[in-house]
């Protein structure tokens, strides 16, 4: 094992970079896991988060606090937010994902400019590496294709090695990545922009070298990387070093420019793992 910052990361020996990849952007579920015959996975249309009933609040902090070290000021953060998405089991109606989604229009620094942010994503164990977040992408890009001349953008914070990972794994260019570690201006500025928009205690002019890091201050942080094992991978080395904190909740904002040819090479790699499943 190697260690970095802290993190200790496994050698995968005699294992090509192609089943490498599909290793580290697939997390392996378990059978027993898996939704049961009949119960596939279906999201809700989304909801605007003024809409969002008790019940409903109710489930999304129980499935938080299984996957959370704390849910604390979760409910006044996702209020914030524009829109949520639910994903339930066809036939029990179980909540098995979660997640916010707004979008933003405006013209920055001379560009027309476009971003998505999906953000506080909760997913069960048992359904993920179903594609729901490449297929939720994909609906938000749609939508947004009613503004022909703007530049389009996902935008996320990753707290989360995978999400990273899934980031490099589906689009060819990510900003900041191992490719792209020099972020042009323009798009350096933009994502700094965005970031202070969706994470208010995050500050562009504190942020003088660039780290792109929001210090989490005792803020919310995964179980499940609480002194993990990680894989060894290039990309995941990257994410590390940039984001030495995330096991703590420090989140690493990333920019993810939009385009045509982006979204195809998505589809094609979620429709392939999709089928490697099966």
């Amino acid at each position: 094992a190697q260690s970095l910052n802290g993190h200790h990361f496994c050698h995968m020996p005699d294992v090509s970079a192609e089943e490498k990849q599909s290793l580290v952007a697939v997390p392996a579920v378990e059978a027993t896991e898996q939704p049961r015959r009949g119960q596939q996975v279906y999201r809700e249309p989304m909801k605007a988060t003024s809409s969002v009933t008790e019940g409903e609040w109710e489930e999304i902090l129980e499935i938080a606090r299984e996957v959370m070290t704390s849910t604390d000021g979760l409910r006044e953060s996702l209020r914030s937010r524009q829109r949520l998405v639910f994903w339930r089991l066809r036939g029990s109606a179980e909540l098995v994902g979660v997640c916010t989604v707004d979008i933003i229009v405006e013209t920055f620094a001379g560009h027309n400019a476009l971003c998505i942010f999906a953000g506080s994503l909760y997913l069960k164990t048992k359904v993920r590496g179903h594609n729901l977040i490449q297929t939720l992408g994909l609906t938000c890009w749609l939508e947004s294709l009613r503004y022909p001349l703007h530049r389009k953008f996902f935008f996320f914070s990753s707290n989360s090695f995978k999400s990273y990972l899934m980031g490099v794994r589906n689009f060819p260019t990510v900003y900041p990545s191992r490719e792209h570690d020099n972020i042009p201006a323009w798009e350096l500025s933009y994502l700094k922009h965005v970031a202070e928009i969706f994470y208010p205690k995050y500050s562009a002019a504190a942020d003088v070298e660039d780290t792109l890091i929001l210090p989490a201050h005792g803020g919310r942080a995964f179980k499940e990387f609480q002194n993990v094992e990680l894989p060894d991978d290039a990309d995941l080395r990257y994410f590390v070093r940039r984001n030495p904190g995330f096991a703590d909740g420090d989140r690493l904002m990333v920019l993810v420019p939009l385009s045509v040819c982006g979204m195809l090479q998505m589809v094609r790699r979620a429709v392939a793992r999709r089928c490697g499943c099966r």
